[in-house]
């Protein structure tokens, strides 16, 4: 689970406000994933990760899913292990405000850095990652906003595309195994 720091500025500059609707008040949005890792070769760690990404506040919201690969490069021991990796993903979008609603596809990249504390007994982990968010918007359609740039375009992932800082705490369970060295 994570926090995504954003203040969805791109929203509120070129959908919400040209459509004369309340704009992104809050400063981020909550992420939960949930992931399959393996380490075939040492220090190569790869993992099939999916989530959902939404914030708080009801209107206007944002709601995101996605799923992807990710791979990371692991250096520790039993007790104690660092990573750095990137996750790539792919999913759907979508902004809701009032009655209205704009629906994306939607490309997720994350590089991380992160750090892991192992309970071998216990067969499992806890880490805290800290990384940038990068949000690809392709696509976007609506029934009732109003989706069109300054310049008479159709907006795309050059307007709509948000980055920032991310933290994230989690867990893992499940034997921590290291593949030998021959």
């Amino acid at each position: 689970m994570g926090w995504f720091f954003t203040d969805f500025g791109r929203f509120n500059e070129y959908v919400l406000e040209p459509n004369d609707r309340a704009v992104f008040d809050d400063e981020g949005a909550t992420h939960i994933d949930l992931a399959v890792e393996v380490m075939f070769i040492r220090g190569l760690r790869l993992s099939v990760t999916g989530g959902a990404t939404f914030n708080w506040a009801s209107d206007p919201s944002v709601g995101a899913w996605y799923i992807g690969l990710e791979p990371a490069y692991a250096v520790g021991d039993n007790t104690w292990e660092m990573a750095v990796g990137l996750s790539a993903m792919v999913g759907s979008m979508q902004l809701a405000v009032g009655d209205d609603e704009m629906n994306t596809s939607l490309t997720v990249l994350r590089p991380f850095f992160e750090v892991s504390r192992h309970f071998p007994d216990a067969y499992s982990a806890v880490y805290l990652r800290a990384g940038f968010n990068q949000w690809h918007i392709h696509n976007p359609t609506s029934d009732t906003l109003n989706l069109e740039a300054a310049d008479g375009e159709e907006l795309d992932s050059f307007w709509l595309s948000d980055g920032g800082f991310y933290l994230a705490i989690g867990g893992r369970f499940g034997k921590l195994t290291q593949p030998e060295i021959e």
